[in-house]
């Protein structure tokens, strides 16, 4: 369970808002990638997966018809018996 939001802390002069178009995900043991739609500026996800270490890899942002990706190195831990809240 997460929520993105997308922000532009410099120059506000773009003619488009950035908006997550997905995020991906891996299974740190299988190395398995699962890619979560969000196509959207703000946007609450829930996302069911197996028990494991995962990591967040990548996240693809938005700008109009301009495209940019950032790799990222965040991990976090799913536990089958509760829910967990990725974000800060």
């Amino acid at each position: 369970m997460g929520r993105l939001t997308t922000i532009l802390t410099g120059d506000r002069s773009r003619r488009f808002s950035p908006a997550v178009r997905f995020i991906e995900v891996k299974d740190e043991a299988s190395h398995k990638r699962f890619q979560v739609e969000i196509n959207s500026p703000d946007r609450h996800f829930v996302v069911h997966l197996p028990s494991g270490q995962y990591r967040l890899t990548r996240v693809q942002i938005a700008e109009g018809p301009f495209m940019s990706m950032a790799d990222i190195a965040m991990t976090f831990l799913v536990d089958a018996t509760v829910m967990t809240y990725v974000g800060t």
